[in-house]
């Protein structure tokens, strides 16, 4: 048995024409005043015959005409019979419909509709030609971080609802999750009795819809069928990553940005413009001259920012078929060149013997992004509030009034560096700056000897180091070997009190420590328990020692010189840190909408951006003295290389290529054949005006 079912169901309202021929008719039917004259009497009755032959013409034509009007209003409403297939087609269907919206369904070839608008075209015909008694779900395929609206949650008997929820459907830039749509399926289809359960998949079952870890984790499904749509061979190209970092070759100002493109074709690209935008001009641009099938190549930038600031922008390369993988947003600080304070302890005639003559050729160094001053420290100290960062290089005593600033300028965010050497007290030191001190001093040392001050050896080196601190990781990752420098004397130091919070961050390798820190109100304060100079190691003569001063002296001075915000994915929350004063905060979006967050305990969270660009951050109309929020799309997404076959194989039933509609070969259309019995109505009439 099969369904009378309709595709355009609204013409049906034509059937209304009908009554045009039946009014016509009955008008024409009044009854005329009727005059009696002798003369005619005879050829009237003569004609009667004729007559009742004209009113049965009239009534045929009559059928014919109401026929046709009908006729027509059911061909424009395209019925058809559906019958439903299996070893009980008497069953009514229960049907969950994922449809994949994720970015990668943005994807189009030339002259054609992108792969989202074919699916949600065919996924409309497949619900319109569902059957009464049939129920339906509608789900999307696309990661779900936050609520997203316009889906059929439970089955619904009505398919017009879901019609017009899926026809409000537009791509979106999400990833693809379809793992866990097949799992969100499964449960609304857990306890339904009565109805053939089934999942019907549309999407183009790219590589990241299913890794190979997904796929054995989903739970048992109902029968699941899926209809690929996609490109015939898709040639995308993509930015999936942009790095960003100071370029100290180029100059202190100079910055390099690293653009890595993506070919994912199967044909070689040759001269791909790109460009650099930054601060809504264009700074820079060029060609990536090859990038081979299946393979990535790398574009630099070298630009410089001389101006302490903010900066944002984006990398864009050439149009393709997938433009939403095309541009990489990015944000950055650059601060202005610190100030720092050398304060020397014990001078010398002689350069090379001089307390800071290693010290300050590392930081005047061509590529070192840092003002420097110089004093003697039996000179007048300028005011410590006028830098960013503070060398006490072998001092034995500094004047009291200087002190108290000293401290409150360290409390107050400064930064903080004592080195040993012969001219440093170690009670007086205590006295002096004992508020100071991650440790108390206790007295110098031979390297020979044991920690105690007894024994003597042969020699001792630098030892273990915390990597992970920010004076470290980067010269670290780079391979510096920071215990090759030598010892020979050293500053000891008394073990930790309760209220003293120093943390060994260096330790030489016999155990007592080489570098301590602390932090004090904002700021924070090193210890280097020996000289800065040769005096006391050869660690100023050693590869690391000029990086790595210029990497503590960037610490000291409140962080990094450049700082560039994180790239989060679509609807990807973060946490905002350091912001400043207190109240609700704006976040302005890409499409200059505005999102208010107000703070909770754990401060404020960014909710994640719908759409890829730079959302910035403001209280009552001023921008906030803070890097905006980056959104990028999620690299794995410009990768249209479909899942294999074996793999869908494991999941559910693949369909044909070209088949349109889930219920194609179970349904018979029936309006072209309304249309050849117009034909035959045309022609019956016609027949009746000329014979009869």
């Amino acid at each position: 048995m099969g369904s009378l079912a309709f595709l355009q169901p609204a013409f049906l309202a034509a059937l209304a024409a009908i009554l045009i021929p039946i009014i016509i008719h009955l008008i024409y039917r009044r009854k005329a005043i009727r005059w009696r004259f002798a003369a005619f009497e005879f050829l009237l009755r003569s004609h009667r015959r004729v007559a009742r032959r004209l009113q049965i013409k009239q009534l045929i034509l009559l059928l014919l005409r109401c026929l046709l009007y009908a006729v027509v209003a059911f061909a424009f409403a395209k019925p058809f019979f559906q019958r439903a297939q299996g070893a009980n087609p008497t069953t009514p269907k229960a049907i969950v419909l994922i449809v994949d919206d994720s970015m990668s369904m943005q994807y189009h070839e030339a002259g054609k509709p992108t792969l989202f608008a074919q699916a949600k075209e065919k996924a409309l015909v497949m619900i319109r030609q569902l059957r009464g008694e049939d129920r339906i779900a509608l789900l999307r395929g696309s990661s779900m971080l936050r609520v997203m609206p316009h889906e059929q949650k439970e089955l619904s008997l009505d398919k017009n609802p879901v019609i017009r929820k899926l026809e409000k459907w537009k791509p979106s830039f999400r990833s693809t999750d379809l793992p866990t749509a097949l799992r969100r399926a499964a449960a609304i289809l857990r306890n339904v009795k009565g109805y053939t359960p089934q999942i019907t998949v549309f999407s183009d079952f790219a590589r990241h819809a299913f890794d190979g870890s997904a796929t054995p984790k989903l739970p048992p499904l109902p029968p699941v069928k899926l209809f690929p749509v996609q490109a015939k061979e898709p040639n995308n190209r993509a930015i999936l990553q942009l790095e960003m970092q100071p370029a100290t070759f180029a100059g202190a100002d100079a910055y390099r940005l690293t653009a890595t493109v993506r070919n994912y074709g199967k044909h070689t690209i040759k001269d791909l413009p790109i460009k650099l935008r930054l601060n809504n001009r264009d700074r820079v641009r060029g060609f990536i001259k090859k990038i081979n099938p299946e393979s990535s190549a790398h574009k630099r930038f070298i630009v410089r920012l001389t101006r302490a600031g903010f900066y944002k922008g984006y990398v864009e390369i050439g149009k393709d078929g997938l433009q939403a993988d095309n541009r990489r947003y990015f944000a950055l600080r650059a601060r202005q060149r610190p100030h720092v304070l050398l304060v020397n302890g014990d001078p010398r005639t002689i350069p090379y013997l001089d307390e800071l003559f290693y010290l300050e050729r590392a930081l005047r160094d061509p590529r070192a992004p840092f003002s420097l001053k110089i004093t003697h420290a039996s000179a007048r100290l300028p005011d410590p509030s006028g830098f960013h960062a503070i060398y006490l290089c072998n001092v034995g005593e500094v004047p009291t009034t200087w002190r108290n600033k000293l401290i409150n300028y360290v409390k107050n965010g400064g930064g903080l560096f004592m080195s040993m050497g012969d001219q440093v007290n170690p009670a007086i030191y205590n006295k002096q700056f004992g508020s100071l001190l991650p440790r108390d001093l206790r007295g110098v040392a031979l390297a020979a000897q044991r920690p105690d001050g007894t024994g003597i050896a042969l020699q001792r080196n630098f030892g273990e180091i915390k990597g992970t601190h920010p004076i470290f990781q980067n010269l670290y990752r780079e391979g510096f070997l920071f215990q090759s420098a030598r010892i020979i004397r050293l500053m000891l130091v008394e073990p930790r009190r309760a209220k003293q919070e120093g943390k060994i961050l260096w330790r030489y390798s016999h155990g007592p420590p080489a570098l301590l820190e602390r932090r004090f109100g904002k700021g924070r304060v090193l210890l280097y328990t020996t000289s800065i100079d040769r005096d006391w190691t050869n660690a100023s003569i050693r590869p690391f020692f000029l990086p790595w001063i210029q990497e503590v002296t960037a610490y000291l001075s409140g962080g990094s010189r450049f700082l560039k915000a994180k790239s989060l994915t679509i609807d990807k929350s973060a946490r905002i840190p350091q912001v400043p004063g207190e109240g609700a905060i704006q976040v302005l979006t890409p499409q200059s909408n505005s999102i208010w967050i107000r703070p909770t305990q754990r401060g404020y969270t960014f909710p994640g951006g719908s759409k890829p660009g730079i959302y910035r951050l403001e209280r009552n109309g001023k921008r906030l003295a803070i890097l905006p929020q980056i959104v990028n799309i999620d690299p794995h997404e410009a990768n249209p290389t479909p899942v294999s076959t074996k793999q869908l194989a494991s999941i559910g039933t693949l369909a044909a290529a070209n088949t349109t509609t889930a219920f194609q070969k179970q349904s018979e259309r029936i309006w072209p054949t309304l249309f050849l019995l117009l034909i035959l109505i045309f022609a019956a009439e016609g027949f009746v005006l000329r014979f009869m």
